[in-house]
C-alpha cells in the first residue's frame, strides 16, 4: 500500500524528447553564459541517440551561442563539437551524407553570416577552434559543394585564412586544411586561380617537404591531388606555377628514386600521382602546352621521368605511367622530339640485358632511347609487362607526331618487318603479341594520315634486278594475313593483319585496287566467314568487316570487278548472315567492353586484349556504314560516289561538285561570320543605346516623381479640405469623391500623377456646375471631344435631381428634343450596363468608408506603395472610363453621346499608354498638353456659370462648387 501511494506521490518521469527541447529553450532565452553552456554540454549528449530531435530543435540556438559567445574557448568548442556530431552520419563508412546532414547543410548555409562565423574562427590561436572549424566546413563542402564554395568564396579574407592553415605547425590542422582545399577548389575556377595567387604551391611543396618527400604517406597524395585541382584546365594556373614552381616540382624527382631499392607501396603511388600531375600540364595541344613541353624540357624533368621510366627499382606498372606521361610530354614539339632522340638510357630494364655483365665494377649499358622503346615494345615477351608495352608504344606515337621525316623513318622499318616475314617467325607465334604491337605502331603511322598512307603504298620488296618478284606493302600485309589464317595461328596475329588492312583501305580506293590484285585473299577471307566449323567470333567478324571495306571502296575499274567482286561475295555470304558477323563481332565483350576489359589486371598467361584502342574508336565510328555495305544494297551517302555507280568518271564529277560546294561552303561561312560580327557589334551599339535611354529616363522620372510628390502634397490637402467642408452637406458625393482620392493616391505617382491629381480636383468642381455644361453640350462636343469624359464624370451628382436638371437642359437643348425618343430607347439599353456599374460603385464605396479611418495615418505609406504602380496606369484610366460610363444614367439624353465619347476616351488612353511606355519624353508632352487642357476648361466652366447667371438660370448649391456656396452664402 506504501509502495503505491510513494509511486503516485513521484514526479513523472521526463522523456528525452522533452529534456532536449527544455534544453533547446534554455539555450535560445538563457541570459547567463554558464547556462548556456550547460544547456549546449546536455544537447551533446542527446546527438548519438536523438541526433534528428537535436538537429532539428537546438540547431538555431547553437548557431546563435555561438555568434554570442564566440570569445569564451569553452563554450564554441562544446558547440563546435555538439555540431560535428550532428553533421555526422549514422553510417561511418559512407560517402553519401544522409537527410539530417543534408538539411543542417542546407539550414546553415541559408545565411553567409553562418559561414562568417566559421571563417573567423580559423583566427582563433586554439588548437580545437581551428579543428573543428575546419571540419564542419569540410562537412559542408561534401554535402552542398556549391552552394558552400559561394558562400566560402564571398566570405571576407575566406580563402586567405583557409590557405593560412598550411601554416600550422600542428600536422591534423595542417592535414584538414588540406582536405578542406581540395574539397574547396574541386571545378570552380576563379577559387582556383585566387588560391593559386595566395601563395599555394609554395605551401603546399612546403609541406611535402616536410613529410619526406615522395616517400611520405597519405598527407603527401593530398598535396599532389591539391596540386592538381589547381592546375587542370586552368590555363591561368599553370602559367603562374610554370613561372615559379618548375624547380620545386624537379626537386621531387630526386636521384632517390632510381636507386636499386624497391620504393615503398605509398612511394609508387605518390609517384603515379606526380606523374599524373605533369601530365595536366600537357594533356592537350595548345599554345600554353607547348610552353610547358618547353619549360618542363629546359628544367630536365623530362630526363628525371625518363630514368624513371627505365629504373629497374620501380614496378612495371609506374615504369608505363611515366612512358605515358613521356609521350605525353614531347608530343607535337619536333625540337624536343629531335633532342628526345638523341637521350641514352639504362638497357638493364630491356630484355635483351637480362643476363648482361659488367666488364668493369660499375659499369651499366646503356642504348639510345628509340631503340629501347622498340625493345620493349616488340621483344618483351613478359606477360605482366603488358602495360608497360602498351605505354611503350603510346611513346612512340607522341615522337612521331607532327614529324614526316620521323614518321617515314617508322614506316619504312615497320613495313619491312612485315615483308620479311620476321612478324610470322617462331618468336611471333611463341609471343603473338610482338606481332600485335608491331601492328599498334603501323596503325598509330597510317591512322588519321592520308600522306603515311600514301608513303606506305610505294614501299615495296624484293629486287628487279635480281629476279625477284617486286611486292607492295599491302600484298606483303595480305600475304601474311592468308599464311596466318591457313596456318590457323593465334588469333591475335590475324587480327592484327586485319586490323591494319581495315583502316590502311578505309575510303582509300587506290589501295583497294592493290589489295585486289591478289584474288587468292579475298577466297580466303570468304573461305573463313563461310566456315561453319569456326567458332571464332572474332576472326569471323574482322574477315567480314574487311570484305565490307574492300567492296565499299572498290570500282568497276579494279583488278577485281566491282561486279565479279559483288558476285563472288553474294554467292558465299547471304546478306543475313553478313549482318549477323558484324553485329556479333560489334557485341562481343572484347569490343563493346573495351574500355573497362582492357584496363582490368591481367591474369597469368595472354592477357584478353585483342584490339587496340585506335582501331575500337575506328570500327565504332565506322561500323553502321560498313554494315549497310552489303553488294546490292544502296548507299547514296559517300562522298566519292564509288559505292553508287563504281564509276571513277561519276567519282570524279562528284568529287568536283563536293569541292565546289566546300568552297561555296567556305564563302557562306564567311559570310556568316562577317554577319555575325556585324550583328554582335549592332547588338553591342544597340545595348549601349539602351542603357543610354534608359538612364536618362530614370533621370526624367527621377525629377518628375520629386515635382509631382510636391505637387501631390498640395494637391492632398487642398482635396482634404474640400472632403470636410462638403462632408455634411453632400455625404453620398463625400464618399465618391474620397473613393476617389484614396484610389489616385494608392495607385498613380510617377509621370501621370500630377495628371490624375489635377484631374480628380477639375472633377470635384466639375460636379457641382453639370447643368450648366449641359446647357452648353452642343457646343463642347464640337470644340472639347477628346476631353469630353472629364466633364462626364461630373454628372455622378445629380442622380437626385435628375427631373430638374431634365427641365434645364430642355431650355438650352432646344435643337436636341427631337432626338429625345431615340435617345430614351438607347437609355434603356443602358440601364443594365448601368445597374452593374452602380452596383460596383457602391462597393467601391463600402471598402472607402472602411479604409476611411485610417486614411490619414498611412496615407504617406500609400504614396511609396503607388510609386510602384506605375505600370497601372493603364488599368486606372480604363477604370476613370468605366466609372465615366456608370454617371449616364443620371441623363436619358446623355446615354448616347455618353457610350460614344466614353469609347473614344478609352482609345485615346490606350494609345497615350502605349506612348507613354515607348517615349517617357513624349508622354510627358502630352501630360503637359493635358494639363493646359485642363485649365482651359475650369476657365470654361466659369463662364458657363457667368454665362448661366445672365441667363436668368438659378444655380443651385449642389451645382455649385466651393467658391459659389460662398457667395450663396
Amino acid at each position: 500500500m506504501f509502495s503505491g501511494i510513494l509511486a503516485n506521490q513521484a514526479p513523472p518521469k521526463q522523456t528525452a524528447a522533452a529534456t532536449i527541447a527544455t534544453l533547446c529553450d534554455r539555450l535560445l532565452h538563457a541570459t547567463l553564459l554558464e547556462d548556456r553552456r550547460a544547456a549546449v554540454q546536455g544537447l551533446r549528449s542527446f546527438t548519438r541517440e536523438y541526433r534528428e530531435s537535436v538537429a532539428s530543435g537546438g540547431l538555431r540556438g547553437l548557431i546563435g551561442t555561438l555568434a554570442k559567445d564566440i570569445e569564451d574557448v569553452d563554450t564554441v568548442k562544446v558547440v563546435l563539437e555538439t555540431l560535428i556530431n550532428l553533421f555526422a552520419s549514422d553510417s561511418q563508412n559512407s560517402d553519401t551524407p544522409d537527410d539530417i546532414a543534408l538539411w543542417l547543410t542546407d539550414e546553415f548555409t541559408q545565411k553567409q553570416e553562418n559561414i562568417n562565423l566559421l571563417i573567423d574562427l580559423l583566427d582563433k590561436s586554439d588548437f580545437y577552434e581551428r579543428l573543428y572549424a575546419l571540419r564542419i566546413l569540410v562537412a559542408l563542402l561534401r554535402n552542398r559543394p556549391d552552394r558552400a564554395r559561394d558562400c566560402i568564396y564571398t566570405a571576407p579574407a575566406g580563402i586567405e585564412r583557409l590557405i593560412a592553415t598550411l601554416d600550422d605547425g600542428r600536422e591534423i590542422i595542417r592535414n584538414e586544411g588540406v582536405q578542406l582545399l581540395i574539397a574547396l577548389t574541386e571545378d570552380h575556377v576563379e577559387i582556383q586561380k585566387l588560391v593559386g595567387n595566395l601563395g599555394a604551391f609554395e605551401k603546399t611543396f612546403r609541406i611535402i617537404a616536410l613529410e619526406g618527400g615522395l616517400a611520405g604517406g597519405y598527407l603527401v597524395q593530398d598535396c599532389l591531388r591539391l596540386l592538381t585541382n589547381l592546375l587542370a584546365f586552368n590555363v591561368s594556373n599553370q602559367n603562374y606555377f610554370r613561372e615559379t614552381s618548375v624547380p620545386e616540382l624537379v626537386k621531387l624527382f630526386g636521384d632517390d628514386m632510381t636507386a636499386h631499392d624497391s620504393p615503398s607501396e605509398s612511394s609508387m603511388k605518390n609517384i603515379v600521382n606526380l606523374l599524373n600531375l605533369c601530365k595536366v600540364f600537357v594533356t592537350f595541344t595548345g599554345l600554353a602546352t607547348e610552353r610547358n613541353q618547353s619549360a618542363f624540357w629546359k628544367a630536365k624533368l623530362t630526363r628525371r621521368i625518363i630514368d624513371l621510366a627505365f629504373s629497374p627499382a620501380l614496378v612495371p606498372e609506374v615504369r608505363a605511367e611515366a612512358l605515358s606521361t613521356i609521350g605525353d610530354m614531347i608530343r607535337g614539339n619536333p625540337i624536343i622530339q629531335e633532342g628526345f632522340a638523341m637521350e641514352q638510357v639504362n638497357a638493364l630494364t630491356l630484355p635483351g640485358y637480362a643476363s648482361w655483365e659488367p666488364a668493369t665494377k660499375g659499369e651499366e649499358p646503356t642504348a639510345y632511347i628509340i631503340d629501347a622503346l622498340l625493345d620493349l615494345a616488340l621483344l618483351d615477351s613478359d606477360f605482366s609487362a603488358f602495360n608497360l608495352r602498351m605505354a611503350a608504344v603510346s611513346c612512340i606515337e607522341g615522337y612521331v607526331a607532327n614529324n614526316p621525316a620521323t614518321l617515314l623513318h617508322f614506316l619504312d622499318r615497320a613495313v619491312m618487318g612485315f615483308a620479311s616475314g620476321e612478324e610470322l617467325d617462331s618468336d611471333s607465334r611463341a609471343d603473338p603479341y610482338r606481332t600485335w604491337f608491331s601492328g599498334a605502331i603501323f596503325m598509330t603511322l597510317i591512322s588519321e594520315n592520308q600522306e603515311a598512307r600514301d608513303i606506305a603504298m610505294k614501299l615495296t620488296s624484293g629486287d628487279v634486278e635480281s629476279g625477284e618478284e617486286v611486292v607492295t606493302a599491302i600484298q606483303t600485309f595480305s600475304g601474311n594475313l592468308v599464311a596466318a589464317l591457313d596456318h590457323s595461328l593465334d588469333p591475335r596475329i590475324c587480327l592484327t593483319f586485319l586490323m591494319a588492312l581495315s583502316v590502311w583501305l578505309y575510303e582509300n580506293p587506290l589501295a583497294v585496287n592493290d589489295f585486289l590484285n591478289e584474288g587468292a585473299t579475298i577466297e580466303s577471307l570468304l573461305r573463313i566467314v563461310n566456315d561453319q566449323s569456326n567458332k571464332d567470333v572474332l576472326l569471323q567478324g574482322m574477315c567480314t568487316f574487311l570484305i565490307g571495306v574492300v567492296y565499299e571502296f572498290s570500282s568497276a575499274d579494279s583488278p577485281l570487278s566491282r561486279d565479279a567482286l559483288k558476285d563472288r561475295i553474294v554467292a558465299r555470304i547471304k546478306k543475313d548472315q553478313y549482318f549477323y558477323k558484324l553485329h556479333k563481332l560489334r557485341q562481343h565483350p572484347a569490343v563493346r567492353d573495351f574500355e573497362v576489359t582492357a584496363n582490368l589486371p591481367h591474369g597469368k598467361g595472354l592477357p584478353n586484349v585483342y584490339f587496340t584502342n585506335g582501331f575500337i574508336e575506328f570500327f565504332k565510328d565506322n561500323y553502321s556504314h560498313i554494315l549497310r555495305s552489303y553488294p546490292g544494297e544502296p548507299l547514296g551517302h559517300h562522298a566519292n560516289g564509288a559505292p553508287n555507280t563504281g564509276s571513277m568518271e561519276l567519282l570524279r564529277t562528284a568529287t568536283t561538285q563536293l569541292e565546289a560546294k566546300e568552297e561555296e561552303l567556305i564563302a557562306l561561312q564567311d559570310a556568316h561570320t562577317k554577319l555575325k560580327h556585324q550583328l554582335a557589334q549592332e547588338q553591342e551599339d544597340s545595348r549601349r543605346f539602351k542603357d543610354l535611354t534608359v538612364q536618362r529616363i530614370k533621370d526624367v522620372a527621377a525629377r518628375e516623381i520629386a515635382n509631382a510628390r510636391d505637387e501631390a502634397q498640395h494637391t492632398q490637402e487642398q482635396a482634404e479640405a474640400d472632403i470636410a467642408a462638403e462632408r455634411e452637406a453632400h455625404r453620398s458625393e463625400m464618399q465618391e469623391l474620397t473613393l476617389r482620392t484614396d484610389a489616385a493616391l494608392r495607385e498613380s505617382r510617377a509621370a501621370t500623377d500630377k495628371v490624375m491629381k489635377e484631374t480628380s480636383v477639375v472633377i470635384s468642381r466639375l460636379e457641382a456646375r453639370i447643368s450648366q455644361l449641359e446647357t452648353e453640350l452642343s457646343v463642347l462636343r464640337d470644340e472639347k471631344a477628346a476631353h469630353i469624359s472629364h466633364l462626364e464624370q461630373q454628372l455622378r451628382a445629380l442622380h437626385d435631381e435628375k427631373e430638374t436638371n431634365v427641365s434645364q437642359l430642355e431650355k438650352g437643348l432646344g435643337a436636341l428634343r427631337d432626338e429625345k425618343a431615340g435617345l430614351e430607347k438607347q437609355t434603356n439599353d443602358m440601364k443594365g450596363t448601368i445597374l452593374k456599374l452602380e452596383s460596383q460603385l457602391n462597393d467601391q464605396f463600402d471598402n472607402s468608408k472602411k479604409q476611411q479611418s485610417r486614411h490619414e495615418s498611412e496615407l504617406e505609406v500609400q504614396r511609396k506603395s503607388s510609386e510602384k504602380k506605375i505600370a497601372d496606369i493603364k488599368k486606372e484610366l480604363e477604370e476613370r472610363l468605366l466609372a465615366a460610363t456608370k454617371s449616364a444614367s443620371e441623363s436619358k439624353k446623355r446615354a448616347e453621346k455618353a457610350e460614344a465619347e466614353v469609347a473614344n476616351v478609352k482609345e485615346t488612353a490606350e494609345k497615350e499608354s502605349k506612348e507613354a511606355e515607348e517615349s517617357a519624353a513624349a508622354t510627358q508632352g502630352e501630360l503637359d498638353d493635358l494639363m493646359l487642357i485642363m485649365a482651359d476648361l475650369e476657365e470654361n466652366v466659369k463662364k458657363y456659370k457667368l454665362r448661366l447667371k445672365k441667363l436668368g438660370e438659378e444655380v443651385t448649391d449642389d451645382e455649385g462648387d466651393e467658391e459659389d456656396e460662398d457667395e450663396d452664402k
